[in-house]
């Protein structure tokens, strides 16, 4: 019951969590629990971190949810993805991808994983890796626009025009609303010189 709580803690919106953290702190004053108030007043801090440049405490709240629950690959997993995001926002990209990396190893069917890693590989630059990570999401989740046009772009942005136009054409035909996928495709069109097919995709 415990692991759910954290489970549920760590996938929940911050308006959300950071009510849980109320809740637990107070659990933990009416059984005269200090542990128990304690991980509640971590929860806070590290909900808190989401608006405050505190992004450590977080990082030092999920170690301490994957020692006391790392059995749990559910809750391991989680608490090392949400590592990465910390470590992520802190521009320690490394670092973030070391935790994504054993996030994956612990759920290794999570699209939402590989997303995360491929895109810190994109922002180091490092292409081959992002658009791997890509496509391994693709494939977990071939439904999703939004993977198909981060898989797009990274191939794009290596000179892979031909596959990024297949990729923005499975975005396009997934997403909900695709005006601004059709314009990144447009744009792939003109570095192809198939200029009437842009002015398709820009109408």
């Amino acid at each position: 019951a415990v692991v759910r709580v954290f489970l549920n803690f760590l996938s929940m919106d911050r308006p959300h969590a950071r009510a849980l953290g109320e809740l637990v702190v107070e659990a933990g004053d009416s059984l005269e629990s200090a542990e128990l108030a304690e991980w509640g007043k971590q929860m806070q801090s590290a909900v808190g971190v989401y608006y405050t440049p505190q992004w450590l405490s977080a990082i030092t709240l999920y170690d301490r949810i994957e020692k006391e629950f790392g059995a749990d690959q559910e809750c391991a997993g989680i608490a090392a993805a949400e590592k990465g995001n910390a470590y992520s926002w802190l521009n320690r990209r490394e670092e973030a991808l070391i935790e994504y990396g054993r996030a994956i190893r612990k759920a290794p069917t999570n699209a939402k994983l590989y997303e995360l890693r491929g895109h810190e590989f994109g922002l180091l630059n490092r292409l081959a890796e992002a658009i791997a990570d890509y496509t391994a999401a693709t494939e977990l989740s071939p439904d999703s626009s939004r993977l198909y046009e981060r898989l797009a772009s990274a191939l794009a942005r290596v000179g892979r025009f031909n596959e990024a136009l297949e990729a923005y054409t499975k975005a396009i035909q997934h997403a909900s609303s695709p005006a601004w996928t059709l314009a990144d495709r447009a744009r792939v069109f003109v570095q192809l010189d198939l200029h009437d097919k842009a002015l398709v995709d820009f109408g």
